[in-house]
């Protein structure tokens, strides 16, 4: 059949729809379609005279700073609908009321609606989805209660020269239209319409549909979160191995003060058991904490001199350190001279390739 495999919209009679609009409450402004779906029926129970389960709603385009457009009719009515289609196989790709295939001015200096008059029934449509459907004769009635804007004009559509009735606002008659159905299929536009294959009667699943415009964002959002992912492990790993560094650097300074200690189990909890063990065994001015702070303000103003060892033993501080030259040596022998409660003893000095290898015992002074 023709209309198989090709985009399908289906025009519906407005006398068996209502068009109408609801003031979202503020938890419902941003709220996705499928909720919305469920909450206007109740929004609306009070207008309605129907049992709300009975009745489909679909809503149009959300608009800043105006109610939201909403589309009822029965599920009854919507079931006939689409009954000669889906025994036919064919998809209708939308179900659109008629009288949003009106023109309409989208000018707010010079408004205008456009009424077309067929037979004895009057199509009006009055804003982007707004509209109603009235019997001729009782449409000047109609009008006054749809409280035009002033400066309001009307555009007549009379199909096979319908008669149109006495009105009190402004009117410009278009030449008659043959042809009613085929004048409103060209003037479809699927941004100003409402679609009623919603929520049960949606042909793609409604997040789907809410979702399409979003696709790029959603991706480029996946990219930016597997970026950020990779960053953090790569981050993570750069950190994990930065703390091995510390913790080998660490456990090679514990091992050199304290060479008596064979097995490391926790680092912390064994250093800190070892200087409590200096401080009780040093006492006084010769402990090792004393010791290593005098020594530490000595050996701060030689740049050329490097600690390569420190060890504590019964009260003396022995220390293995690299010189760049001799008068180095001397500068040292010197400082410690004039440290108050230190004595330096040179026990080895030894020139290499590399310096001078010196081997010094500090004591604490009587």
């Amino acid at each position: 059949m023709l209309a198989r495999d090709r985009r399908l919209v289906v025009m519906l009679p407005s006398t068996d729809i209502t068009i109408t609009s609801v003031e979202l409450p503020a938890q419902l402004q941003t709220a996705p379609q499928a909720r919305l779906l469920q909450a206007i029926p109740y929004l609306l129970e009070e207008r309605l005279a129907e049992d709300v389960e009975t009745l489909h709603i679909a809503i149009g385009k959300r608009r800043p700073a105006s109610p939201l457009p909403v589309v009822i009719a029965s599920r009854e009515r919507v079931d006939a609908w689409l009954k000669p289609f889906s025994d036919r196989q064919i998809t209708p790709t939308a179900l659109v009321p008629d009288i949003l295939c009106l023109p309409h001015a989208n000018d707010p200096l010079h408004p205008a609606w456009s009424v077309m008059l067929e037979g004895s029934q009057a199509n009006v449509r009055i804003g982007p989805c707004a509209g109603f459907n009235c019997e001729t004769e009782m449409l000047a009635d109609y009008l006054a209660l749809a409280e035009p804007p002033e400066g309001l004009r009307l555009q007549i559509y009379p199909v096979e020269h319908a008669e149109l009735p006495s009105l009190s606002l402004p009117a410009q008659t278009s030449s008659s239209v043959a042809n009613g159905l085929e004048y409103l299929l060209r003037g479809y536009n699927e941004n100003d319409s409402i679609n009623l294959l919603q929520g049960p009667y949606a042909t793609t699943p409604d997040y789907l549909y809410w979702f399409q415009p979003w696709r790029m964002t959603a991706m480029l959002l996946a990219a930016w979160l597997v970026l950020g992912t990779l960053t953090l492990v790569v981050e993570h790993l750069r950190l994990k191995h930065e703390l091995r560094g510390l913790e080998n650097t660490a456990e090679t300074a514990f091992r050199a003060a304290f060479p008596q200690v064979t097995r490391i189990v926790d680092l912390r909890t064994q250093a800190q058991q070892q200087l409590t063990a200096l401080k009780r065994a040093g006492g006084g001015g010769g402990g090792f904490l004393p010791l290593l702070h005098g020594s530490s303000q000595v050996l701060s103003r030689f740049q050329t001199v490097k600690v390569q060892e420190i060890q504590f033993r019964s009260g003396v501080l022995q220390l293995a350190l690299l010189a760049d030259n001799t008068e180095a040596l001397d500068g040292l022998q010197q400082s410690f001279a004039q440290q108050p409660g230190l004595q330096l003893q040179v026990e080895s000095a030894n020139a290499t390739g590399e310096g001078v290898q010196i081997r010094a015992a500090i004591k604490g002074r009587p």
